[in-house]
């Protein structure tokens, strides 16, 4: 399997494309991972993470418990937290961009996806009433 050597080596800072820079070409699983702490809300409340954008499958763990999986490159989608919530949350989310006629839609009348289109990852937390 490829794993993405930059996320290895260091850190980014989020909203975050792997494919600008020196990995503009990669393609590949990336694994993303962040601890934070639980943002002050209403106890009445959900907190929910959301994501702005991943290409193309992800998959996404809070405090070892997964969440669920997404599959598309240009659609925000969100989890509720609120159960897995700790005071320290360790967040990591798995992202594979390998494209193939069966996942990517017309993949198969282009060489490849252009790049800055693939990988990428955007989150945000909020707290929502009821």
């Amino acid at each position: 399997m490829d794993v993405l050597p930059a996320l290895r080596d260091g850190s980014v800072t989020l909203p975050h494309s792997w494919n600008i820079g020196r990995l503009h070409d990669f393609m590949g699983v990336g694994w993303y991972f962040r601890t934070f702490d639980t943002p002050t809300h209403d106890p009445l409340s959900h907190v929910q993470l959301h994501f702005g954008a991943t290409f193309y499958q992800s998959r996404v763990w809070l405090n070892g418990v997964p969440l669920g999986s997404h599959e598309g490159g240009f659609t925000a989608y969100a989890f509720d937290i609120t159960p897995q919530l700790r005071d320290r949350n360790f967040l990591a989310v798995r992202i594979d961009n390998r494209p193939g006629i069966a996942t990517i839609p017309g993949y198969g009348r282009a060489a490849r996806p252009s790049p800055g289109t693939t990988g990428g990852l955007m989150v945000a937390l909020s707290a929502m009433s009821g």
